[in-house]
């Protein structure tokens, strides 16, 4: 495994990095200095420990999209191709292959989970496997597919965790606040959670399971979906400029109130109508 580590200044140097607390800022360039030849890091904890980071720290990097975690525990640096070109002779390949079977390369040399919409099978001609290439080189409109073992294991898209025991994917909870609004569908992972975990059920699909009879019990329990408020959503959203990143992360983990992100704004900008 190399022992040297690049950072690109494109990354480091952005608004998005430099807003972050140094401490958030020294966590980043000590896992990018111990992460294997693929960017991977096993032990974030243990080195956000080691240097004295908070677990805020380590969670503002996720948030702010500059790691990736995995269910295993293991991270990945989301730029880390940007940052990194290591020639083949030194080059050790990851032994975390399956984490890497979540991942493909966008074109701008970025780890994203998934498989983008349009995209063809990795079987077809015109799909690069992922390989050690120089920054640049890449053919513009193509995806490189990273599959060291098998083209046949295309890599799945993953369910988000919106509960203990509640999972689906991003597009599926879009559609469910799309439809009943944010406050009903939370509600509704809320039953579904609550019921899993006490009765000890699972279902294939949460996604399918909230729409054939957790949508009729929360509304028998009172509740009215409510697709409007989400526009009241987007307007609070306009203001997240305003927000501290401890306040930023509490928004998007769900533990600010709409009320709560109303009263900040009105108090942070003198604006009594938000």
């Amino acid at each position: 495994m190399a022992e040297r580590r690049m950072f690109a200044k494109t990354i480091i140097d952005s608004d998005a990095f430099l807003d972050m607390p140094l401490s958030a800022q020294c966590l980043y360039f000590h896992l990018n200095m111990r992460a294997d030849d693929d960017g991977f890091i096993n032990n974030p904890k243990k080195i956000q420990r080691m240097v004295q980071c908070s677990d805020d720290d380590l969670k503002l990097l996720i948030v702010k999209n500059f790691i990736i975690p995995f269910e295993s525990g293991i991270v990945v640096i989301k730029h880390w191709k940007i940052h990194n070109y290591i020639r083949n002779d030194r080059y050790k390949k990851t032994v975390y292959q399956e984490e890497k079977k979540l991942l493909y390369v966008k074109d701008n040399n970025a780890y994203s989970l998934g498989i983008p919409d349009g995209i063809p099978s990795s079987n077809h001609p015109d799909v690069q496997l992922d390989t050690q290439v120089r920054l640049g080189k890449d053919r513009l409109g193509k995806v490189n597919y990273i599959d060291d073992d098998s083209q046949a294991d295309k890599p799945k898209e993953l369910k988000t965790k919106y509960a203990d025991y509640v999972k689906m994917k991003e597009k599926e909870y879009a559609k469910l606040v799309e439809r009943f609004g944010t406050t009903f569908t939370d509600k509704c992972i809320e039953v579904l959670d609550n019921y899993k975990g006490s009765k000890g059920v699972t279902y294939k699909d949460d996604y399918r399971a909230i729409l054939s009879w957790v949508v009729k019990r929360v509304e028998g329990d009172g509740y009215k979906p409510n697709p409007n408020e989400n526009e009241r959503q987007e307007e609070i959203l306009i203001h997240d400029d305003i927000f501290t990143d401890e306040e930023y992360i509490q928004i998007m983990r769900g533990k600010m109130s709409k009320e709560e992100q109303l009263r900040i704004v009105k108090e942070r900008t003198g604006e009594n109508n938000v």
